[in-house]
């Protein structure tokens, strides 16, 4: 009896500059997800020694885990939204998890957690709303494909306390 085997030769990617928790990607806080939404990737990501693991969305995560880092600053308000999605060129990205921190790499607090609260959740987005935050607090995110998942998404933290309002010079009455 034959059966055909086959096997994936090649160099994988290099892992990507945000790998590990004290090299995370700086994201800036927008008004909406489009304000400041970046496309990104988790492409040769590694499994990082990180405690507390994560507590959602971690199926198979101590064997086939895969997480890439951010970080952002709370606005004023102590609020912020993370949301991940589809990237700019319309691919519908990976099925992610977002886990949320504070504190810093080696003695990190987990805020929360979120496994595909987005709207669109036509992959499995992640969307974590985090509230009652101290202003100016650097929050750290690590974020992974479910089931070792890898490839690109998009991500945003936003705000809408941020978010301009309009103007209608017409209506205005003195």
């Amino acid at each position: 009896n034959f059966r055909a085997r086959f096997v994936a030769c090649g160099t994988p990617p290099p892992p990507p500059i945000n790998d590990l928790c004290d090299t995370p990607i700086p994201l800036n806080v927008g008004g909406v997800y489009d304000d400041y939404d970046q496309d990104t990737t988790s492409l040769g990501a590694t499994l990082s020694p990180e405690f507390p693991q994560p507590s959602c969305g971690v199926f198979n995560f101590q064997s086939v885990g895969k997480d890439v880092w951010y970080q952002f600053v709370v606005p004023s308000s102590g609020s912020a939204t993370v949301e991940t999605g589809g990237t700019s060129t319309g691919a519908p990205g990976i099925d992610t998890v977002v886990q949320a921190y504070s504190g810093s790499c080696g003695a990190l607090i987990a805020l929360d957690c979120d496994d595909d609260g987005a709207t669109e959740v036509v992959v499995g987005h992640s969307k974590l709303q985090l509230t009652g935050l101290t202003p100016g607090q650097l929050v750290l995110l690590r974020v992974f494909g479910y089931n070792g998942a890898q490839g690109n998404f998009g991500i945003s933290v936003y705000d809408a306390s941020l978010a301009t309002i309009a103007f209608a010079e017409s209506q205005f009455v003195a």
